[in-house]
């Protein structure tokens, strides 16, 4: 069977919205923005014949069950038609990912009224999503999988879209997330599960509505797939139930980067979040493939080639031998079929073009001399001793990174290069690290909050400066032999990496003096911190300048930091040493 390698434009633009309500726009409409010639042509030629399209199902289908639903159903199909006809020319398919059934507001009495034999669970958190379309979700409700009508417009639904679409590549599925689905998703806790469905069971619930989606899809062709990803099944279930009871058609899809443990100062730290930090696949990623292939399944794993949460404001995290290994184990497995990024980490660089490279070179198993061949080959003429040695030390460099949630999703080092902390109080609370949030210096959820002290954190952050600081030097010079784009550009990306956990390092000790010695002591302190980020600064601006990539998150479509934001910033360090 042929490979399957998914990827994703990084102009791509994700919606978010958990209120999926008729909706006449979003990545199908606007996927001309995203898939230009020359986008396409780059992520064939790094070995990639697929892309992925986030999609709502209650957008893309319009059905008798519900007929409230998929008002715009048509122009969605006709787009998505469009796009699959374009990206042919190029040998890629499209995959379409979605979440099926997504939850409705609980408060659309339009809908509810008339199906209220089809509610399910209630969603409480959906109010933490925050305001949509000028008002404000209080909660979801789920259609209820369990009621025969569900089942259909399901089952029904997807036949329907597999003809609509019969050149499509496929559907991945996600059937258990941080949004309001069916009654046994992630957040909705055992007691909000409506009275049918745990009767049934969330390995029930989800492998059935797996099934229904495989036989539409089956009903209407033989060549489309689908992809079953178990993103959060461990949260409602164990996994190898669902997977005992899935069809043998369908593809088995599991995180290659989550679901560990790994070594961090000094004690061993769970995983489960992507992390290019693992130099294996993750222990729960192995387990459960294997005992899908003993199940007849194939196997199509999720991986983050690019970059992850640890630093999500650079093209990528040049950890290339943690990259290997987890590619030995593809070739060890024959699941030469992958995706590659989620919604950021999707830009084409060398980590996207070695964890290819070793896929395509399976009689490379030694680490070493894996390493040694891909960079002779990427980098022609490159000391390729000097270019191994600085890829294991930026691993063992990030080795001390505290992987604790709030320092992946908040951490400064995603946005901290791009902002200017002054003399004085705190100024109010920092955002999100995947956002383009507004900016503060109270970095204390990230500091005071996990499984890490304060003073880990404080430790864990100043090794890694440390570490990428002595490494870099070496590297740079073992690529500069190599006159090629392809090194200057992974130049830039080291020195835009260390420069982030820098002047992360410095924002945190700019943070632990105002939170702990008042507004005005300390001022000679944060003077030298502010000197020592002058120096910081400057020395990256050329790399922002010459390199547009660096700084850019594709999940908030933003600059987290980019040229100009670091020219404010000297002016503002030079006003205050001044």
């Amino acid at each position: 069977m042929d490979e399957i390698r998914i990827w994703r434009s990084p102009l791509a633009r994700y919606d978010h919205d958990p209120d999926a309500w008729n909706k006449n726009n979003g990545e199908t409409t606007r996927w001309r923005e995203a898939y230009s010639d020359k986008v396409l042509s780059d992520i064939a030629a790094n070995g990639y014949n697929g892309i992925w399209l986030g999609v709502h199902f209650h957008n893309m289908v319009f059905r008798e069950e519900f007929p409230e639903l998929g008002i715009y159903a048509q122009i969605h199909q006709q787009s998505v038609r469009e796009l699959i006809e374009h990206t042919a020319k190029f040998g890629i398919k499209v995959y379409l990912m979605l979440q099926v059934p997504r939850g409705i507001d609980d408060d659309r009495r339009e809908f509810w009224d008339h199906h209220r034999e089809c509610a399910g669970a209630v969603d409480p958190l959906g109010k933490e999503w925050g305001f949509k379309n000028g008002r404000e979700i209080t909660f979801m409700r789920s259609l209820c999988t369990s009621v025969p009508k569900v089942r259909s417009y399901i089952r029904n639904g997807f036949a329907d879209l597999t003809v609509k679409l019969p050149d499509l590549g496929g559907f991945i599925i996600i059937s258990a997330s941080e949004f309001s689905a069916h009654c046994c998703t992630r957040l909705q806790k055992p007691e909000h599960t409506c009275p049918r469905c745990a009767a049934a069971g969330a390995d029930k619930v989800i492998s059935n509505l797996l099934n229904d989606i495989y036989d539409g899809v089956r009903s209407a062709s033989q060549t489309v797939q689908v992809i079953a990803w178990d993103w959060s099944w461990s949260f409602v279930t164990d996994r190898k139930k669902i997977i005992d009871a899935l069809p043998q058609g369908i593809c088995y899809m599991s995180d290659t980067d989550r679901g560990d443990y790994l070594n961090i100062l000094g004690r061993l730290h769970h995983i489960d979040e992507y992390s290019l930090m693992l130099r294996r696949v993750a222990k729960d990623f192995a387990e459960t493939s294997e005992y899908a292939l003993s199940r007849g399944l194939r196997c199509i794993p999720k991986a983050q080639c690019g970059t992850t949460h640890e630093l999500n404001t650079v093209p990528n995290l040049p950890l290339i031998a943690n990259l290997h290994a987890k590619a030995a184990w593809f070739n060890k497995h024959d699941c030469g079929s992958f995706l590659g990024c989620w919604n950021f980490g999707n830009m084409q660089s060398a980590n996207t073009a070695a964890f290819n490279f070793f896929l395509n070179r399976r009689e490379l198993t030694d680490t070493d001399e894996a390493l040694t061949a891909f960079a002779e080959y990427y980098f022609p003429g490159c000391d390729s001793s000097g270019v191994v040695k600085g890829w294991k030390d930026f691993s063992d460099a990030m080795d001390n990174f505290p992987y604790d949630i709030p320092d992946l999703y908040t951490g400064p080092q995603h946005w901290s290069l791009g902002f200017f902390s002054p003399p004085g109080k705190l100024t109010g609370p920092c955002g999100h690290g995947f956002q383009d949030d507004p900016r503060g210096d109270d970095i204390g959820i990230v500091l005071n909050k996990g499984d890490f002290s304060r003073e880990e954190k404080i430790l864990g952050y100043k090794l890694v400066a440390e570490g990428w600081s002595k490494a870099l030097p070496g590297y740079v010079k073992a690529l500069q032999s190599s006159d090629t784009l392809h090194a200057r550009e992974e130049i830039a990306t080291a020195e835009v990496c260390m420069a982030a956990f820098k002047s992360a390092f410095n924002l945190i000790q700019i943070y632990d003096i105002k939170s702990t010695c008042g507004t005005d002591a300390a001022f000679d302190r944060y003077l030298a911190i502010c000197r020592d980020e002058l120096a910081v600064v400057q020395r990256v601006l050329p790399f922002l300048e010459s390199d547009p990539r660096q700084g850019f998150n594709p999940e908030p479509n933003a600059y987290l930091f980019d040229a100009g934001k670091v020219r404010k910033k000297i002016t503002a360090l030079k006003k205050i040493l001044s």
